[in-house]
């Protein structure tokens, strides 16, 4: 069986919150194909918590306990 509808690129972000607007931690990708099982290139950065709140983000205070 083929699954070549699912290669491309799949990112992933991680926040401080479940709403828009809230503060990035990280933001990762990665570029694959699902048939031969392998990850060709990946990307992955932490973003400033602190720097996000300056500029104007929120957070969630249940997803930081």
């Amino acid at each position: 069986m083929s699954f070549s509808h699912l290669n491309g690129v799949m990112f992933d972000i991680e926040t401080l919150g479940k709403e828009p607007g809230c503060a990035i931690l990280s933001i990762g990708a990665c570029r694959f194909n699902i048939d031969q099982k392998r990850i060709y290139d990946e990307f992955y950065v932490t973003i400033d918590a602190q720097d996000s709140l300056r500029h104007g983000l929120t957070y969630d205070k249940d997803t930081l306990q």
